[in-house]
């Protein structure tokens, strides 16, 4: 079991944290939380009756107007919008839903290394933890290694935000066929020697991140996202 008591926060980039305990480095995915599903119930019954509150009012004053064709074309207008502002609610009420249930069960996944941050044509070996909360029937581990490029560009008056992968490599798949209430397996990554590095400058970023994923036979499959950085070569 790794102490924790020691550990200190490092700050690498704006919402990057890693932490250090007396063993190693590690990251922990903050989306796996209860408070990160809480908030997303929240937001998405605010939305909700932001919505129906808002659309009582229009209706209210269409009905105190005695309809007519201007009326109508606003009430279309709002019904639009209240139809995207509905579907927006149900997303987060949902996706909240789904993160809670997750946190009632799981902890928070985690992924412990010993460097940082990561070097072109380095090996980067880490370890993804998580722990159940009950015993769950495990299937499956996978790990997934993703580079984004996300460029904002301005057209006119509109600016426009393209993402485009630019790197994707799957790490092998861990088969399991056992109940466990203890997640653990190491893998390992030879970073190319032409990947490109962690970039965030005016308009253009490059985002790596690692995504791992748990599967069940008797619970919600999950998923658990990292970031990573990555710099030039090391020079020798």
């Amino acid at each position: 079991m790794i102490a924790t008591d020691t550990r200190k926060v490092k700050e690498i980039l704006p919402k990057v944290k890693v932490e250090e305990d007396a063993e190693s480095l590690y990251q922990e995915d903050s989306g796996d939380t209860f408070w990160g599903g809480f908030q997303y119930v929240i937001g998405g019954i605010i939305v909700l009756l932001m919505t129906l509150g808002i659309g009582t009012f229009v209706a209210m004053i269409i009905i105190d107007d005695g309809g007519g064709l201007d009326n109508l074309f606003g009430f279309i207008c709002f019904g639009i919008f209240g139809i995207i502002m509905l579907g927006v609610g149900c997303w987060l009420l949902s996706t909240g839903i789904y993160n809670t249930r997750v946190a009632i069960k799981l902890t928070p996944g985690r992924i412990y290394f010993k460097e940082w941050p990561l070097k072109q044509n380095d090996i980067f070996e880490f370890t993804y933890r998580r722990r159940a909360k009950v015993p769950l029937h495990l299937s499956g581990l996978t790990a997934k290694i993703i580079c984004k490029e996300v460029a904002t560009y301005q057209q006119g008056t509109n600016t426009r935000t393209v993402t485009e992968k630019i790197y994707e490599q799957e790490l092998e798949r861990v088969e399991h066929h056992s109940r466990e209430d203890f997640i653990s397996h190491t893998w390992v990554w030879n970073i190319p020697p032409d990947a490109p590095i962690s970039l965030s400058v005016y308009r253009n970023e490059i985002q790596w991140s690692l995504v791992v994923g748990v599967e069940f036979l008797d619970f919600l499959n999950d998923t658990s996202e990292f970031t990573l950085l990555l710099n030039p070569e090391r020079v020798q």
